[in-house]
């Protein structure tokens, strides 16, 4: 006998004179529909996360997995192409004083006496290029043997010249009497 709740609405709007107990009558059928609706749809949700659970823990590949150790991340990065070096290894490579042992950078850095006619000593800077040095690298070994005043105008220039990813491996000598120009030059391709 319940067919549709709202047809039976708009058969009631029709025969109904008082509007106000119409508009109280279409208000109970839609609150039933309402609430047959989100009953529905909270059933879906309870059904779908009771579902998911289930093949969330029935995955194998969602257990815990051991920590790797130190030099298992290590083998890793190697394998997929990093260089992977201790904090004394990077600054011997790029020639950082150690502070633990006071050593000496790695560059050598040998003073060409000149006649005393000349005021102005010019100083030559051996530097070795290796894979993963940057300009920044480079620039901040010339501003420690104060070949240049900033590393970072270094780096600037550089970037201006466009010449950033053509950093040459190898073993470089630049002097003082060099304009930052020439020694760029010198080390980017």
């Amino acid at each position: 006998m319940n067919k549709d709740p709202l047809k039976k609405t708009l058969t009631a709007l029709k025969n109904f004179k008082d509007k106000s107990l119409l508009f109280k009558k279409t208000a109970k059928v839609f609150k039933t529909i309402n609430a047959k609706i989100l009953l529905g749809f909270s059933v879906g949700l309870l059904t779908a996360s009771i579902v998911l659970g289930f093949v969330y823990l029935a995955d194998s590949d969602n257990k815990p997995k051991a920590a790797m150790t130190e030099e298992e991340m290590k083998d890793k990065l190697r394998e997929a192409g990093y260089l992977v070096y201790t904090e004394e290894e990077w600054n011997e490579i790029v020639g950082a004083p150690n502070e633990n042992e006071g050593e000496a950078p790695s560059e050598e850095t040998e003073v060409e006496e000149e006649p005393e006619e000349k005021k102005e000593e010019v100083r030559k800077l051996t530097i070795t290029v290796t894979k993963g040095m940057t300009s920044i690298d480079i620039g901040k070994i010339l501003e420690r043997e104060n070949f240049i005043e900033n590393a970072y105008d270094f780096t600037k220039a550089v970037e201006q010249k466009g010449v950033a990813n053509r950093l040459q491996l190898g073993t470089f000598e630049v002097n003082s009497s060099m304009t930052t120009d020439e020694i760029i030059a010198t080390l980017f391709k």
